[in-house]
Formats: C-alpha cells, structure tokens, sequence
C-alpha cells in the first residue's frame, strides 16, 4: 500500500512541475512582449537610436568626402602604383607621412603576379596606406641594400623606417604557390602597417614579425 502511495505523489509532484514549467514559460513570453512594446514606445530609446543612425551616417559622409579630396589629389590613390625612377622611390619612402608598402618584383614572374593581385585588394580597402610596385631590374641600389636574394619581396615602412618584410610567400601559410588574401590582411594588421577600420579588430603586435626593432633606410 505504501508503494502505491509513494508511486501516486511521485506522478502527482512530475505532473505538477510540468505545469509549472508551462507557466514560466508563457509568463516568461507574456514578459518579453511587454518588454519589447515598452521598448518600442520609450522615447529616450527611440530618441538614443536616432542619433545613433545620424552620427553613423555622418561618418559615412565624412570618409566619403575624404576618400574624394585624396583622389582628386593623387591619382594613384587607392591603387598599387607602379614606380620606375628609383630616386622617387626612395624619396617617397622616407617622406611620406603615411605607412608604405612596397612589392620588388618582375612582371613574368607568375608569384609576384599573384602578389600582386592580393596587394591590389587591400590598397582599394586600406586608403591609409600608400602600395607600390617596384621592378628590381629599375632598383640595383635598393636590391643590394635591403639584399634582395628572393622573389616576390615585400618591405613595409612607417616614418622612413623599416618595419617589416616578407620574402617569398613566408608568413602567409604553407603553400608555396599561393596564399589566401586574408592571411596577408591578417599579418599586415599585425604589423601596423594597415589599420582597420573597426576598433579591436585585431591587436597590433610584434610578436609575428622576424624583425624585432625598426631599421632606417640608412640611404
């Protein structure tokens, strides 16, 4: 008899959980929709909203304006510029106010094509930061100082200094031939040498450069 008891207040009490858990629930349901209507009919919110949208879009307004007065002024801006005359080279390296990065190549040679390809991409998203490609055949002096052994070469500079560099398609993964265009966004990044345009996106760091401290030109 006693089981029978015990049996009956086991399925009473099952029963009674499971009608309380139903209840939470709607009540839970009934609490969001009242919290959403609320919400929608709070005007300091609507009111935070709406400046939100207005300073996002003024934002909008403004990098489109600058991204207008830079291209009327340079019109190599926001493309990898080809540079020939190696004096204009070096002097633009150690003048520019802005990152550079430069790619030493050859034109037949079918990795600095692919090279070539990625840097484009960035250039037209990375505004801040100057690209350009150089023939080693027009740098004889700048091949034998920066020692130029390996192709493609790519040299980084910030302020004049040198601030990284990538031979070949090291640091960009294990493939020899190619890479993926966000692995070289992601060192880049790292380096400085191009910002995000999010906050936090991604720290800058050293720790993933082989060059610990900048170096000049020392031209």
């Amino acid at each position: 008899m006693s089981n029978q008891i015990e049996k009956f207040e086991k399925q009473a009490f099952s029963q009674n959980n499971e009608y309380n858990n139903d209840r939470n629930s709607d009540e839970s349901d009934v609490d969001i929709d009242e919290l959403m209507d609320e919400l929608d009919n709070d005007e300091e919110i609507q009111q935070i909203m709406s400046r939100q949208r207005e300073a996002r879009l003024q934002q909008i307004s403004d990098h489109l304006k600058n991204v207008s007065k830079k291209t009327s002024e340079d019109e190599n801006f926001g493309n990898l510029e080809t540079i020939e005359d190696e004096s204009k080279l070096i002097k633009l390296t150690s003048s520019s106010t802005k990152p550079v990065i430069i790619h030493f190549q050859l034109p037949h040679f079918k990795k600095c094509q692919y090279m070539d390809k990625q840097l484009s991409k960035l250039a037209r998203k990375y505004l801040n930061t100057k690209f350009i490609r150089a023939n080693v055949e027009d740098c004889p002096f700048l091949v034998d100082k920066l020692e130029i052994k390996v192709l493609p070469f790519v040299v980084g500079y910030i302020n004049g200094l040198e601030r990284t560099r990538i031979i070949g398609f090291s640091k960009l993964g294990s493939d020899p031939n190619s890479f993926d265009s966000s692995a070289l966004e992601r060192y880049l990044l790292s380096e400085r040498m191009i910002k995000s345009n999010t906050s936090g996106l991604l720290k800058s760091t050293r720790g993933t450069s082989g060059h610990d401290s900048d170096s000049s030109l020392d031209l």
